[in-house]
């Protein structure tokens, strides 16, 4: 299943790279070793709904693993919205990220099938965050 959906999952979004909301971590040396950020449109559809922002692409290089580089990026995107009185966080998380939203206040909402290829579909959580 990797074979199949990392290229997928790693693909730039030219859309949300120029959002304005998604955000890139560089070492001094300018290595790119984290990046996320939200929208207000939901992926796969663009629904936009009032109050509610999603989180969107979240990465961290694997030798920059556990130092905290993910949850300063999150902690900026919640803040952001927070901002803007965005009043429910959501994304779509794998299983292995679910504890990583999980820690910053983000509550399971369903499991489903998140379609990759006609004949591929990854396991993911919905999981949900209200704000204040």
């Amino acid at each position: 299943m990797l074979v199949v959906a990392l290229p997928l999952m790693t693909k730039a979004n030219p859309h949300l790279l120029a959002s304005g909301t998604y955000y890139v971590t560089k070492t001094a040396d300018e290595e790119c070793i984290g990046c996320g950020g939200w929208t207000l449109e939901r992926p796969g559809d663009d629904e936009i709904q009032n109050g509610v922002a999603h989180i969107r692409h979240f990465a961290t290089h694997p030798r920059w693993l556990r130092k905290g580089i993910g949850s300063a990026l999150l902690s900026r995107c919640i803040r952001d919205a927070e901002e803007r009185s965005i009043r429910t966080l959501e994304c779509y998380s794998t299983l292995n990220a679910s504890y990583f939203y999980g820690s910053a206040g983000f509550k399971r909402v369903q499991t489903f099938e998140a379609p990759l290829t006609r004949e591929t579909k990854l396991p993911a959580i919905r999981m949900t965050r209200t704000q204040g």
